[in-house]
């Protein structure tokens, strides 16, 4: 599905001042530092988590309001057996698609990128008609058969990054049918809707294999309730939620009534701060049906001011989502905490992650050329520790989200640093090296100190003119 893009941004300075290079930390300094980071990173805070931005902060008050949420907006494509194998995007989903004869088979084909969660709707819409799905990865591997006799899901982790075949037949070869097949990620590639506490989402499941997205704002701590009704037919809701990390806590669904129509509450205690998704389907896939959603806050401030961002930097980056298209990742403080966020040229959202918790001030940004082999770039961030001497260097894959490094860099009661960008491999173990420009707070002498990105060894010192006034 493309969908429409409902958010602004509020949008913060950039620094860029001179640069330089510091002593390292004492050891009581880098234990203190090293248990903040890790006390973050084992509540789950420091794991990657896509996330949406939003145009609305705060909780709202009163009664429900009537203004209805922004829906998803469906992309079909229409199956020509002549022009196979046919082009899918995720968010797609077939029109026109059959088996006929019995000894038919459908090709299609769709770009993904490694450790892409995609999920394939399959429905069989004729007679005793029992749909085959096969998929082949890059390399020509098959990686999904299944079939069944009328509905199914399959949901799958990329194992790389090309070009995917999608092969649909009758399982017996035997029987001819009409089918619908939908094609999505999860997280999707567009920014969904943004629900806001106390408004209504009252949209449509069209066609039986829609799976729509919406976005919210929560705080760790605190209790909301999701209301779901589905008024009419044998639309079954199936309502799904995934935290800040990417992890689904909630999988509910109800049965239709004989007389159609079903609904439920859900009540949820959430684990983390920052943006959750949300997707509304049918539970079978098979039957469309409209659907509401309300998204109430039961204890605590749900929302807080956890959606206020202060921009403080963006850097390109080669294409990591696999549409040809180059990629900018934004520096930002999510209510103090530290976030990447990765847009590509069409301002379509490719990822986001967190790099460090709200005790820690984001300095700058550097995108790094690959460290790990896996044709992706990485982004370092370097903070300061707001409660002690130390800046820290965190690295990260661009496109996996694993940690490749994390190291200290500066005594900041001496050295206040303010850049941070890499340059080629200078030692000769094909690793870029990391230039971390810092201001002497009392001699205002500005150094740029070179540092091996994966080994950590300083490789020397850039003296620059001296600081005549320093931002921080």
């Amino acid at each position: 599905m493309k969908k429409k893009n409902v958010w602004f941004f509020l949008l913060g300075g950039i620094f860029a001042i001179a640069l330089a290079i510091p002593p390292l930390l004492h050891a009581e300094q880098i234990e203190e530092e090293m248990s903040d980071v890790a006390l973050y990173e084992e509540s789950g805070g420091d794991a990657g988590s896509e996330m949406a931005l939003d145009e609305q902060t705060g909780q709202e008050t009163g009664d429900v309001t009537a203004e209805v949420v922004e829906c998803n907006t469906e992309s079909e494509v229409v199956v020509d057996e002549e022009s196979e194998p046919i082009p899918l995007s995720y968010g797609d989903h077939t029109n026109g698609a059959s088996i006929s004869p019995a000894v038919d088979t459908d090709s299609f084909r769709f770009v993904g990128s490694a450790g892409d969660v995609v999920r394939f709707h399959v429905s069989g819409l004729t007679g005793i008609f029992d749909p085959r799905l096969e998929v082949w990865d890059p390399g020509f591997n098959k990686i999904v058969d299944k079939y069944c006799s009328c509905t199914f899901i399959e949901e799958i982790t990329l194992p790389a990054t090309g070009t995917y075949t999608i092969i649909v037949s009758d399982s017996g070869v035997d029987e001819t049918g009409d089918y619908l097949l939908q094609l999505e990620r999860i997280p999707p590639v567009f920014d969904p809707p943004f629900i806001a506490y106390n408004a209504i989402a009252s949209c449509v499941i069209s066609p039986g294999t829609d799976l729509d997205f919406f976005t919210f704002e929560g705080t760790e701590g605190c209790v909301i309730r999701i209301n779901i009704r589905s008024p009419n037919g044998y639309f079954d809701s199936r309502l799904e939620v995934w935290d800040p990390d990417n992890t689904r806590i909630v999988d509910k669904h109800c049965n239709a009534s004989a007389n159609g129509g079903c609904s439920f509450s859900e009540d949820i205690a959430l684990p983390l701060s920052g943006t959750y998704l949300l997707a509304m389907s049918d539970y079978d896939v098979h039957s469309p049906g409209n659907y509401e959603i309300s998204i109430n806050c039961i204890v605590g401030d749900c929302c807080g001011d956890v959606t206020i961002r202060h921009y403080k930097e963006v850097v390109s980056l080669p294409d990591i989502s696999g549409n040809n298209l180059p990629e900018t990742a934004s520096l930002v403080m999510t209510n103090g905490a530290v976030q990447a966020l990765i847009r590509d040229a069409n301002n379509q959202y490719a990822s986001g992650m967190w790099f460090f918790p709200d005790n820690f001030r984001a300095v700058s940004m550097a995108s790094v050329p690959d460290m790990n082999l896996n044709n992706s770039y990485e982004l370092a961030v370097l903070v300061v520790n707001k409660t002690s001497d130390g800046a820290i260097i965190k690295i990260r894959d661009a496109l996996t989200k694993e940690i490749l490094n994390t190291f200290w860099v500066l005594n900041t009661a001496i050295w206040k640093p303010v850049s941070l960008t890499s340059i080629p491999d200078m030692n000769g173990n094909n690793i870029p090296e990391l230039v971390i420009v810092a201001v002497n707070m009392e001699t205002k002498a500005v150094v740029g100190h070179i540092r091996d990105a994966l080994t950590k060894e300083n490789l020397g010192i850039i003296n620059y003119p001296p600081s005549v006034s320093f931002s921080p």
